[in-house]
Order: structure tokens, then sequence, then C-alpha cells
């Protein structure tokens, strides 16, 4: 995490994981950043400064985008292999809804 006042860093995430993301979003209340990375979502949350979810294997290719209802309550996922998924952040709970749109690779 980054403090852009500052110019300095203030936080780093030690999961190697994290290295490696295809898209990104900020929850309404700015408190998660929803990666969108190889066939997963990895859910970071800003206040604690730790992960607070992954949903594994949620896709069967890299999610290449990735937002939230206004509600914050949903995570909305696009990924290579045409499949637009619904989770529920505040549950944890993964792919409620599933739909193949070919080729459906963005949401917003």
């Amino acid at each position: 995490m980054y403090d852009l006042q500052a110019k300095k860093m203030v936080h780093q995430f030690d999961d190697q994981d994290l290295d490696t993301f295809y898209s990104i979003a900020l929850t309404p209340d700015d408190r998660y950043v929803i990666l969108g990375q190889r066939k997963s979502l990895t859910i970071l949350d800003l206040r604690n400064k730790q992960i607070y979810h992954k949903f594994e294997k949620v896709h069967k290719g890299s999610v290449y985008s990735v937002a939230t209802t206004p509600d914050g309550r949903f995570i909305i996922s696009g990924a290579e292999d045409g499949s637009i998924k619904f989770s529920n952040l505040k549950q944890r709970k993964k792919s409620i809804i599933s739909k193949k749109y070919m080729p459906a690779r963005f949401v917003s």
C-alpha cells in the first residue's frame, strides 16, 4: 500500500501469490481491494492490512475483470474462459450465479 500524500510505501502484503494479477477493483466503502488472478479472486482488507479471503477456482482461466455492486455485497468477475460469475463478498461464498457469455471477459 502506498500513501500518495506522504509519497511512501506504508504496507506490503507478504503473500507471493499476489505478485501476478490481471485486474483490480476497490469496494465502494474503500475497505477492500479485489485482485483478479489465475482462476481466483483475492480480497485484501485495507483497514486490517491482511488478506480477507481467497476465492479459489472461481473460473477456469485468468480473471481479466472485476467489479462490485454499488452496495459492495457482491463481486462480479469475468474471465478468459468467457464466464461471468457473481460471488458474495460479505458471506465469502463464491459463484452463486454462473453464466457463460463467449467471449465475455470484461465487466464494469
